[in-house]
C-alpha cells in the first residue's frame, strides 16, 4: 500500500510540475488545438516544443482573474473576449510579436476547466512600408496600409458580402497586449483567428489603427467600398454602422496620441463624405440616441473600446468637428494676389479685371449655377489688367475661375 501511495505521489508531483498531457488536433495551415486530458482542474498548463505559435486563446469555464498566460519567459494576463459568441467563454486572443516555442497557462482560482487552447500560426511579414499621417483633406480617406499588403501570404477571405450605409461609427479596442511592437503582425493574427478558427467570412472591422498611428483597411469590399462594406463587431447589429478597432487594451492605457489623431481624421472624412453631423445622434436598433460617434458598450454590456478611450469619445467628437470646419474653411489669398473684378453686378457687356503684379492668368473659365461652363473673349489684356466680353452671356449667376500656375482665385459673377 505504501509503494502505490508513493507511486501516485510521483505521478502527482510530475503532473504539477510539468503541466498536463494534451490531444493535439490541426484545424487547417493555420490553427492547431490542444485539448486538455485527464482532470478538470489543474494550477497550471504546460505546452512544450510547439511550432511557430504567434497568438493564442482559450476556451473556458469559470472566471480569468489570476490566469496568464507564460510564453518564453514573458508573462501575458488573460481576459475575456466579449466579442465571442460560441457556447463556451473565449479569453482575448493573446499576441506575441515572434513566435513562442513553449506555452505555460497558469490557472487562477476562479478558473473552472480549460477545455482547449487554440494556437494560431502566422507567417511572418517583413518590410512592409506602413503609412503615416500628414497632411489630410476632409474630400480623401487619409492614407492606410490595403489588405493587398498587410494580408501578403494569407487566404483570402469569402466572397460573402454585405454593404450598408453608415449613420452611426463604433469604436473598439482589440484588447490585445500593449507591449507588442510588430502591428502588422497583430493584425495578421486578429484576420487568421477571426476567418480560419471562428469561421467568419473576414476581419470583422472596417478600419484597425495602430498605437503609432498606421490604419490598416480591414474588412475587404472586394468591389464595394472599404467605409461600407458590413463589419461583425456590433452586439450582432450591424446594419447601418462603420467599425473601428484601435489595437491594445484600453482599459489599462491611455490611448496613443499619433493613433487619435489618425482615428479623428479618418472619422472626419467619413463625416464629411456621409453628411453625418459630428455632434448627432441616430437611432439604433440597440440605442435609440446612439451617438454617430459612439463605443462599442454603447450598444451593449462591453468594456470596449476601454475604460480609458470612451470617456475621450465626447473631446473625439468635438475634435472631428473641429477638423470638417477647418476642411470647409476657404484658403485665404496673400493681399498682393487678389483680382479685383468689375463692375459686379455687371449690367454691361464689359467684365473688367485687375491683376495682380507679376501674375499671368493661364485659364479663365465661367461656369453657371448648373455647371455649364462659357467661352470667354478677351477683348485687352496687359500685364495689370484685363477685359473680358460679357455680350453673349445670358443673364444670372456665374462662378468665374481664374487660374494662373501657382494658384487659383474664384469670384460669384451676376449679370444683370
Amino acid at each position: 500500500m505504501k509503494i502505490s501511495f508513493t507511486l501516485l505521489l510521483i505521478l502527482g508531483l510530475a503532473n504539477l510540475l510539468w503541466g498536463q498531457e494534451f490531444r493535439y488536433e490541426q484545424k487547417n495551415r493555420y490553427i492547431s488545438h490542444y485539448v486538455p486530458q485527464g482532470a478538470k482542474s489543474q494550477p497550471f498548463y504546460k505546452i512544450d516544443k510547439v511550432q511557430s505559435v504567434t497568438s493564442i486563446s482559450i476556451q473556458f469555464s469559470g472566471d480569468l482573474s489570476g490566469s496568464a498566460v507564460i510564453a518564453d519567459d514573458v508573462k501575458y494576463p488573460l481576459y475575456i473576449d466579449e466579442h465571442a459568441t460560441g457556447e463556451l467563454k473565449e479569453s482575448v486572443l493573446v499576441i506575441f510579436d515572434k513566435p513562442v516555442s513553449s506555452i505555460e497557462i497558469t490557472v487562477g482560482k476562479y478558473l473552472k476547466e480549460l477545455h482547449r487552447i487554440t494556437a494560431v500560426h502566422a507567417p511572418k511579414l517583413t518590410n512592409l512600408p506602413l503609412r503615416t499621417q500628414e497632411d489630410f483633406d476632409c474630400s480623401m480617406p487619409p492614407e492606410m496600409v490595403p489588405q493587398s499588403s498587410w494580408r501578403s501570404g494569407l487566404p483570402d477571405p469569402d466572397n460573402s458580402r454585405s454593404y450598408t450605409a453608415t449613420r452611426n461609427i463604433i469604436v473598439h479596442h482589440s484588447a490585445t497586449s500593449n507591449s507588442l511592437t510588430d502591428y502588422t503582425n497583430v493584425v495578421r493574427n486578429i484576420y487568421l483567428f477571426h476567418t480560419q478558427d471562428r469561421g467568419w467570412s473576414d476581419v470583422g472591422y472596417n478600419y484597425l489603427i495602430a498605437p503609432n498611428g498606421t490604419i490598416y483597411a480591414g474588412r475587404d469590399p472586394l468591389q464595394g467600398e472599404q467605409d461600407l462594406v458590413m463589419g461583425a463587431h456590433f452586439c450582432g447589429r450591424n446594419s447601418n454602422t462603420m467599425g473601428i478597432c484601435l489595437l491594445g487594451n484600453l482599459s489599462l492605457t491611455e490611448p496613443a496620441d499619433d493613433a487619435l489623431e489618425s482615428l479623428e481624421k479618418l472619422i472626419a472624412w467619413k463625416i464629411t463624405k456621409d453628411e453625418l453631423n459630428a455632434e448627432g445622434v441616430n437611432e439604433h436598433p440597440l440605442n435609440s440616441s446612439l451617438p454617430v460617434i459612439a463605443g462599442h458598450r454603447d450598444g451593449c454590456a462591453t468594456q470596449c473600446p476601454g475604460n480609458f478611450t470612451y470617456p475621450r469619445l465626447s473631446q473625439i467628437r468635438m475634435r472631428v468637428a473641429s477638423l470638417i470646419d477647418q476642411c470647409m474653411e476657404e484658403p485665404e489669398i496673400p493681399e498682393e494676389r487678389n483680382f479685383a473684378v468689375g463692375p459686379n453686378p455687371s449690367t454691361i457687356n464689359k467684365l473688367n479685371v485687375s491683376l495682380p503684379e507679376n501674375v499671368f492668368p493661364s485659364d479663365v473659365k465661367l461656369i453657371n449655377m448648373n455647371g455649364q461652363r462659357f467661352a470667354l473673349k478677351i477683348t485687352y489684356y496687359n500685364v495689370r489688367s484685363m477685359q473680358l466680353d460679357l455680350s453673349n452671356l445670358p443673364k444670372g449667376m456665374y462662378i468665374l475661375n481664374i487660374n494662373t500656375e501657382d494658384f487659383q482665385t474664384t469670384e460669384k459673377l451676376i449679370k444683370k
